[in-house]
């Protein structure tokens, strides 16, 4: 459907057959815009499909109407030339079908909110999906550090036949108000497009947590891919000894057993893993400043940290942000962690602040951590501990 659009033009169109389609303005100069009615009355704001972005010189402008469309149906299409230019663009309206029924939330979902936001760090991340259709969400939030002085490389792959345009963006994160305020931070770069990209260096003299927002600029769904560099100097730990080890036997006969690995470039750089618990057992983590020993007997197992005037306590179990440490036991005892706060899907990825309190985990300081969980028969049990120096 050719035209030339100086100002409004406006086409009915009725769709022959029941489903998704796509509309898209191919035009060689990039002043067009595209946008989709129910009915005849483009007056009426409550009769608003759907549009398209400006076109540009490396996209063409294209859109999906937001539900499907039965055989019959009349959409008003409106395409629009921004003055003063002459537009010369071709309109063309292709049947997709159901365009978002070959895609499902990948394995960092739910990561829609800032708050939900998944720990990743350095590499490519395949097979991410994203839309807007009801299918699929539309934001996508991960979150790295950066090490003062380093760059931060952030892109996103279009993965799929049907390009979509993406809006990419990274912004640093207030750990003292459960990491996402209610504006744009003092850090932030943001790029868009079908394949954008972007660098952040960190200005500060301090390590920053930054979150990455990968937002759709169009209705449609796409898969993507995302490669991250320079996330890999955040944090640092080492495990420096254990405590009330070995632990009082679970239901399964064996303790539990905690341990860490350290390096992960994701927040404190300390990642707690336990094993050897009773499948399909809930269980979170918990921080101190000092340990206890033999502990005290709670249940079928023994708490083990320090309770003295001056000591501090907290427990991993704050829902909907990186404190959120719950998991459950798989099938051969390990901890897989449900709430999205590990980077490899086992245990707990540390973070530099302490929940509840806003106290950040400083370099010299030793903490100490243990692994809390349910038992067969309503009971409750313990890990060994462990002490990291950070």
């Amino acid at each position: 459907m050719p035209g030339q659009f100086s100002d409004d033009s406006f086409y009915l169109w009725t769709a022959t057959m029941p489903g998704f389609y796509r509309f898209e303005t191919v035009a060689p100069l990039p002043y067009v815009t595209t946008q989709a009615y129910a009915g005849d009355d483009c007056n009426a704001a409550s009769n608003f499909l759907a549009c398209s972005l400006i076109g540009h010189s490396d996209s063409d402008a294209s859109f999906y109407l937001p539900n499907s469309v039965q055989a019959g149906e009349e959409i008003l299409i409106r395409s629009i030339g921004i003055p003063p230019h002459v537009n010369i663009a071709t309109l063309e309206i292709t049947f997709v079908g159901e365009p978002c029924d070959q895609f499902v939330e990948d394995q960092y979902a739910p990561n829609h909110t800032c708050l939900e936001s998944r720990a990743i760090g350095n590499g490519t991340f395949t097979d991410l999906a994203l839309g807007d259709n009801g299918s699929l969400a539309r934001i996508d939030y991960f979150r790295v550090c950066v090490s003062p002085g380093e760059t931060l490389t952030l892109s996103v792959a279009n993965a799929h036949a049907t390009p979509l345009n993406f809006g990419l963006s990274v912004f640093d994160m207030d750990p003292t108000s459960n990491l996402c305020g209610t504006t744009w931070s003092t850090y932030s770069e943001s790029a868009n497009g079908l394949n954008p990209s972007l660098a952040f260096t960190n200005p500060t003299g301090q390590e920053l947590l930054m979150s990455i927002r990968i937002v759709a600029l169009a209705l449609g769904c796409a898969a993507y891919d995302l490669t991250v560099s320079g996330a890999s100097g955040c944090g640092g730990g080492q495990q420096v000894g254990t405590f009330c080890d070995p632990m009082n036997a679970n239901s399964t006969g064996q303790p539990t057993v905690l341990s860490t690995t350290a390096g992960t470039g994701i927040q404190s750089g300390i990642r707690l893993e336990a094993n050897q618990g009773p499948p399909g057992q809930l269980g979170y983590f918990l921080i101190g400043s000092g340990f206890s020993e033999p502990g005290i007997v709670l249940s079928q197992g023994r708490f083990c940290f320090s309770l003295a005037a001056g000591q501090r306590f907290a427990r991993y179990n704050v829902a909907g942000t990186i404190f959120n440490s719950a998991g459950f036991f798989d099938a051969s005892g390990q901890m897989q962690n449900v709430s999205g706060t590990s980077s490899s899907g086992l245990g707990f990825d540390v973070p530099t602040t302490l929940p509840g309190s806003g106290v950040q985990i400083q370099p010299g300081e030793t903490w100490h951590f243990q692994l809390w969980h349910r038992e067969t028969g309503g009971q409750s049990n313990f890990s060994n501990g462990v002490s990291v120096l950070f």
